[in-house]
């Protein structure tokens, strides 16, 4: 025990002996936190209507039948893709709520009306006919982008479901006779 003392004292004395200073534990930098600013009211805006869009596809327009569904969201990518295309072509801005395919096919569907209504369409009388329409060019088209993403991404998976759904029948009864399935297509 002795022996650890003096290993001890001779330990706290070699630093002296050799002229340098006690080692001092290094200092520790202060945590920065990174500033995170808040979101500005286009982003908020922006995110709000991409919700509203999804919802309205997930569990609205995508729970009708296939083929309604399908319908449906095929009228409102074209829709919006020819504003996203040529956002300066007044033509592609509005569509009347008159229109037969557009009225059967997405207005009268569950979901279609609040999709349209989330994707910033506006509702005005024009000649006493009611019009759709998109005003404005920054967070707007933003907003319509995003329409964009959410209407392929929901149609590759509706027709995914209906190919599932109408080609399974026929592919067991091709495969009952001994043929075999084509290689599956590169996605």
């Amino acid at each position: 025990m002795a022996e650890n003392q003096d290993a001890v004292a001779d330990s706290s004395a070699a630093p002296a002996e050799t002229g340098l200073a006690p080692a001092e534990p290094p200092a520790i930098a202060p945590y920065v936190a990174p500033v995170i600013t808040p979101p500005t009211p286009d982003e908020l805006r922006l995110g709000e209507a991409r919700k509203q869009m999804l919802r309205a596809l997930d569990t609205k327009i995508t729970q009708q039948d296939d083929a309604t569904a399908l319908a449906a969201i095929e009228i409102l990518e074209k829709l919006v893709s020819n504003i996203v295309k040529e956002p300066d072509e007044p033509k592609y801005r509005q569509f009347k709520a008159s229109n037969p395919a557009i009225s059967k096919k997405v207005l009268k569907v569950a979901g279609g009306l609040e999709f349209v209504m989330a994707a910033g369409f506006t509702t005005t009388v024009v000649q006493f006919e009611e019009h759709w329409q998109v005003l404005g060019s920054g967070v707007e088209l933003l907003i319509l982008e995003a329409a964009h993403e959410g209407l392929v991404r929901y149609k590759a998976l509706v027709q995914e479901r209906l190919e599932k759904v109408c080609c399974a029948p026929l592919w067991r009864d091709v495969e009952a006779r001994g043929a075999a399935r084509p290689a599956a297509r590169p996605v």
